[in-house]
């Protein structure tokens, strides 16, 4: 599996590839009304309004937006605000499933180089947002 790594407040965070679709510079960002906090705002991606996720406050980080990591159309039309992007990282090897990811832990850990890097999974951050709307 090939993953795509970024900054996100003091860690280093992933995402497999083949759940994105691109990724892109932070544009202007337009509010949505009545949206959760963690919405900063929609941004005009190629003609059309893509909502951005602000992922640091979602998952309790700090982090000024550098990149914006647009989700592959068949899990969400949906932005995430990073810090900047690191590179990828090839055959990653995924830990065993000792802990499979959960929305209040929506990643699995890997070792990398001495570094720890945090696999998010992009269908559980999905689970973990529907909590900020109410029922």
């Amino acid at each position: 599996m090939t993953i795509l790594l970024f900054e996100l407040g003091r860690g280093l965070y992933a995402l497999p590839l083949v759940q994105l679709r691109e990724v892109t510079s932070p544009g202007k960002l337009f509010p949505i009304p009545l949206a959760p906090a963690v919405f900063p705002g929609a941004m005009n991606l190629k003609g059309h309004a893509l909502p951005v996720l602000d992922l640091a406050r979602l998952l309790d980080e700090t982090q000024a937006p550098a990149r914006i990591l647009v989700l592959a159309r068949e899990l969400a039309d949906l932005g995430l605000a990073t810090g900047a992007t690191r590179g990828f990282v090839k055959d990653a090897e995924l830990p065993p499933e000792i802990c499979a990811p959960t929305p209040d832990r929506p990643w699995r850990t890997l070792l990398r180089e001495g570094s720890e890097i945090r696999l998010l999974d992009a269908k559980t951050l999905l689970l973990r947002l529907e909590r900020h709307f109410p029922a």
